[in-house]
């Protein structure tokens, strides 16, 4: 099994200027996020295509898979979920972005394991800020970490940053292994993977991804 204890100890204050001045609104990509080793061991267990774990979401904004009960992941990826939505890493997050009182979400609404396979896309959004039962909850950071080894800029799918006028594409970052993407979810951080995965039919763009709260009045 393995141990994500160090996660904890990463000093990511070190980056909170080049996280809050990122642009188009504040974030940060940060390659090799996990040991090497852990990340290609992720890469290996998250589960396949055809697991009947797979909930399919697709309609006219977005085709794609996920997994939100941890109790169906791998348990590679149970021990990374609690790790990640511990106190101990929010106190890291909170260093990184400046903003206090972060809170996880045990039921990973929205998060969790995500595959998207030939043909499927998201199109370019902000995220839901009003957490879908605890009301009073305000979404204020998502944590993107990608499982995709060997993957070509030829498949497409790369994570688009755009303009808060939704006017002009800022970044794109390729979804490779082991690299991570944390930003503020704002009503107008606008990103999404617009472009129809160009893949092999046995090839799927496979992420995890977590969103951080804050309680408000």
């Amino acid at each position: 099994m393995s141990d994500f204890k160090f996660l904890v100890s990463r000093d990511f204050s070190k980056f909170s200027s080049v996280y809050s001045s990122g642009e188009p609104f504040p974030h940060i990509v940060i390659d090799d996020f996990l040991n090497p080793s852990d990340a290609l061991i992720g890469s290996r267990e998250f589960p396949s295509k055809d697991e009947s774990s797979w909930v399919h979401y697709s309609h006219f904004n977005e085709d794609k898979c996920a997994i939100t009960d941890i109790s169906k992941m791998p348990n590679f990826f149970r021990s990374l979920v609690s790790e990640l939505n511990s106190q101990d890493f929010i106190k890291v997050l909170e260093n990184l972005t400046g903003i206090s009182k972060l809170k996880a979400d045990p039921t990973l609404q929205g998060g969790g394991l995500h595959l998207t396979k030939r043909g499927g896309f998201l199109n370019i959004h902000a995220d839901f800020t009003a957490h879908p039962i605890q009301r009073n909850w305000q979404r204020r950071v998502n944590l993107l970490l990608y499982f995709n080894d060997d993957w070509k800029d030829s498949y497409e799918g790369q994570l688009e940053l755009w303009s808060r006028d939704m006017k002009n594409c800022i970044h794109k970052i390729s979804p490779c292994l082991n690299k991570c993407v944390i930003f503020n979810t704002d009503s107008d951080s606008f990103h999404g993977v617009p472009e129809p995965l160009n893949c092999p039919p046995e090839i799927t763009r496979n992420s995890l991804a977590l969103y951080f709260y804050t309680e408000t009045e």
